[in-house]
C-alpha cells in the first residue's frame, strides 16, 4: 500500500471517529437545550435534568381562557408518557412548576411520585378531567388527585380522617378544599398541619357552627 493510500484510509478513520478535527459526538444521553423537544426520559436522565436545569418563565392557558404564570418552571410538553419513577427524580426540581401537558394520561402511581415535590405539576385539561373520573377519591388516591389539579380539590363535598391525614402529608403550595358541605372536627384538626396554604372556607364556617 502506498504512502497516500495508507494517509488516505487514515484521514477518512479520523473523519469518522470525530477526532481531532474539533468534532465531539453526541452522547448519546444527551438531552435538547430546548427541553420542550424531549421526547423521552430514562430516571437517570430526569434526575440529571432536576438538579441541573435553571428554570425559564412557563405559561399554560386552560379552556376557561384562564392564564397561569411560573417565574422558574420546567417545561416537558413533548412528554407523552411518564412512569413513577422518572416522575420520582422529576420531582426534585426546584422551580415552581413541571409543565407536563403533552401527556396523553397519567395514572395514580406516576402522579403520586410528585408527592415529594412543592411546585405545580401542570397536565391538561384533558387529561385531568379523564384521572378525575377514572381514579375515585380514597386514601390512597388523594395525594395522586391533589398533584393532578394542583391543589384545588374545590368540587369534592366530603372527605373522611384517612384522606384528611392524606391531604396533610401533600408537599404542594396551595390545597383548596372550599366546596366540603361538611367537615368534622378531627378531620378539621389534621388539615391544620398542612404545612402550605390551606383554603377551608365555607367549610370552616359550617365547622363553626357545628361546634
Amino acid at each position: 500500500m502506498t504512502q497516500l493510500a495508507r494517509f488516505s484510509l487514515l484521514l477518512v478513520a479520523l473523519l469518522v471517529s470525530g477526532f481531532p478535527f474539533g468534532f465531539t459526538p453526541a452522547h448519546a444521553d444527551e438531552l435538547p437545550q430546548d427541553t420542550n423537544k424531549i421526547e423521552s426520559l430514562t430516571p437517570e436522565q430526569a434526575r440529571k435534568l432536576a438538579e441541573e436545569f435553571p428554570g425559564v418563565e412557563v405559561e399554560f392557558e386552560t379552556d376557561e381562557e384562564i392564564g397561569w404564570w411560573w417565574s422558574d418552571g420546567l417545561p416537558l410538553q413533548g412528554l407523552t408518557t411518564l412512569n413513577p419513577k422518572t416522575a420520582e427524580e422529576l420531582a426534585r426540581f426546584k422551580g415552581n412548576a413541571i409543565l407536563l401537558t403533552g401527556l396523553s394520561s397519567l395514572g395514580v402511581d406516576t402522579a403520586t411520585s410528585f408527592a415529594a415535590y412543592d411546585g405545580d405539576v401542570v397536565v391538561s385539561e384533558k387529561v385531568q378531567k379523564r384521572f378525575l373520573a377514572t381514579h375515585p377519591l380514597s386514601p390512597e388516591s388523594t395525594v395522586a388527585w391533589a398533584v393532578v389539579t394542583r391543589g384545588d380539590l374545590s368540587r369534592v363535598p366530603a372527605i373522611d380522617l384517612a384522606i384528611a391525614k392524606a391531604l396533610a402529608e401533600f408537599k404542594g403550595r396551595e390545597l383548596s378544599l372550599t366546596g366540603l358541605t361538611t367537615l368534622e372536627a378531627a378531620s378539621a384538626k389534621t388539615l391544620a398541619e398542612f404545612k402550605g396554604r390551606l383554603s377551608l372556607w365555607p367549610a370552616l364556617e359550617i365547622l363553626i357552627q357545628a361546634i
